[in-house]
């Protein structure tokens, strides 16, 4: 199965996000990690995010993913 990292900074278009992380996870049969900005996640809640994907990473404060987390999530989405 493929393994994919998908990066969502704040923009308007990301509130598309949940109909591309679909259409990737049909289309190519793969799992999706999504990395989410803080910015991002203005527009769109990560909870509704994670309807769509197989796992989302925010920061858990009002600052960005840490480079730690960033790694991490791509070491596991990536394997």
């Amino acid at each position: 199965m493929t393994k994919l990292l998908v990066g969502a900074s704040g923009s308007a278009s990301v509130a598309g996000l949940p109909a591309y992380v679909n259409a990737l996870r049909l289309d190519l049969d793969a799992t999706v990690t999504v990395v989410m900005t803080r910015s991002a996640r203005l527009f769109l809640p990560e909870q509704t995010v994670a309807l769509h994907a197989d796992r989302v990473v925010t920061a858990q404060g009002p600052s960005l993913p840490s480079p730690a987390e960033v790694a991490a999530a791509t070491k596991e989405a990536l394997g």
